[in-house]
């Protein structure tokens, strides 16, 4: 069944009629009808076709029924809020399976807020609708605003496991550990799955609890279902937890397993590409990653095939690489149509999706420009001046502008957690060494390449010379 081609009105439409009777000076009562059915209207955003093969026809058949059905329904009965919530949650669904956020993350929100603030909504359906915005909210990165929602349902049902998850992303992303494990707790104690479990992995692996780590990933998988993409995530993510020790073995068997359950899976590809890189094999890490970006334009395989080329010495097609980050990044708030290769690519912030951390990185990695890659990374240190990430990157500009106090003070704030992955301890080990304590800091570089000999990150290099 295809998408249907129209946008939805619901309610009365405002035609020019309709219109010219207000400038005619209508009664009072004439005004209030009038202002009622414009306050009901609402248009139902098109579902955009998808424009590379994402995971099965089935699947993609299987989101074009929901979608037009539930329209159908809406046509019916403009109460029937529950296909509203269906609605909005393919919105969702199509923007994590496509990376194309800014389209269907908006269409989403546009949905919820409607059924939020519709007087006939049930405590449930309200509840979902909350539930829903907080999910969206983070994939925007509007971190405070989604914990701030999140709780607003959480008000209303104590007893859900998918708020509980919400809470767990809002407060890891804010940097409040101690109450993200805590609602991570309550979570499993709900409702032990796939989502829960990815959590408590991910919670184990900045607390430096590695092993731990990839077993709970190991029975989030468990708990998937075959082909579906949430499940996809979970495998590359064991992989990547495996490649954080140097097994690149159980890296790669972890991503051609999710290429196996859903084919041209991007991320799987990345990874692919990621290991072939790692083993200097360029050539095939440039298939793999030409390939994942044949589906999904994401800025972080863009700035992985430039990494590619740099170690190639391939100038000029790591600074076309680097620039498509740049602007991949950019266009995520703007539009997902070529997703703005024409815009200029500054700065990270001021925009409906943050991405002030994302571009710090990209001005770390790829420029000499530390001014500009602080700018980015102070932007959200401002907003979540606790999360590990936002220090992390922060320490290591100051490392490169040479101010390693303050590269130390902020390292400290980013391992408060235990977090001893080999990127860190690179970084921890070279300012320690900067700071007076070269014996302990060469330990720790030792440590760190110890468990991943294929660093590449811009620090590796320079932290293989004081070894």
């Amino acid at each position: 069944m295809k998408a249907l081609n129209f946008k939805l009105i619901i309610g009365c439409a405002v035609t020019g009629a309709l219109l010219s009777l207000t400038n005619c000076g209508d009664s009072n009562a004439q005004q209030g009808e009038i202002n009622k059915e414009i306050k009901h209207q609402f248009q139902v955003p098109k579902l955009m076709e998808r424009e590379s093969m994402f995971g099965s026809i089935n699947e993609r058949d299987n989101v074009l029924d929901i979608y037009d059905n539930a329209v159908l329904a809406i046509n019916a009965n403009s109460g029937d809020l529950a296909s509203y919530l269906k609605i909005a949650e393919v919105f969702i669904q199509e923007g994590r399976i496509t990376g194309r956020y800014g389209y269907n993350n908006e269409s989403a929100l546009k949905v919820l807020n409607y059924i939020i603030a519709n007087e006939d909504a049930t405590e449930d359906t309200k509840f979902q609708g909350l539930s829903l915005k907080a999910t969206v909210l983070l994939s925007q990165h509007k971190f405070n605003d989604a914990l701030s929602v999140g709780n607003q349902a959480l008000a209303i049902n104590s007893y859900n496991a998918g708020i509980y998850g919400v809470m767990v992303d809002a407060n890891v992303e804010l940097g409040n550990y101690t109450e993200a494990v805590a609602m991570s707790d309550k979570m499993i104690s709900i409702r032990p799955d796939l989502r829960s479990y990815s959590r408590i992995s991910y919670l184990r692996q900045i607390h430096g609890e590695n092993e731990g780590a990839i077993d709970a990933m190991k029975m989030a998988i468990s708990a998937g279902y075959p082909g579906y993409e949430r499940k996809a995530w979970c495998r590359v993510t064991l992989g990547e937890l495996y490649e954080d020790a140097g097994d690149l073995t159980n890296a790669q068997m972890q991503y051609i397993l999710a290429l196996e359950e859903r084919e041209n899976y991007p991320y799987a590809l990345a990874g692919l590409g990621r290991l072939e890189m790692k083993k200097t094999n360029y050539g095939e890490a440039e298939k793999y990653y030409t390939k994942a970006l044949s589906f999904i334009e994401e800025a972080g395989f863009y700035s992985e095939l430039a990494k590619v080329y740099q170690l190639q010495g391939k100038d000029d097609e790591m600074v076309t690489a680097k620039n498509n980050a740049f602007a991949t990044l950019r266009g995520v708030e703007d539009s997902d149509h070529g997703h703005g290769h024409d815009h200029d690519a500054t700065s990270g912030h001021g925009h409906s999706h943050e991405v002030g951390l994302e571009m710090a990185k990209m001005y770390f990695e790829f420029t000499t420009d530390y001014d500009e890659a602080m700018s980015n990374a102070m932007h959200e240190y401002e907003i979540r001046p606790n999360n590990i990430d936002v220090n992390q990157i922060i320490a290591a500009i100051f490392y490169r502008k040479g101010d390693f106090d303050s590269a130390k003070m902020h390292l400290d704030k980013a391992m408060k957690t235990n977090n001893n992955s080999p990127k860190i301890n690179c970084l921890a080990g070279l300012i320690m060494i900067e700071t007076g304590s070269e014996s302990d800091g060469k330990k720790l570089l030792e440590k760190s390449f110890s468990a991943d000999p294929y660093q590449s990150h811009s620090l590796a290099k320079t932290a293989l010379s004081k070894l």
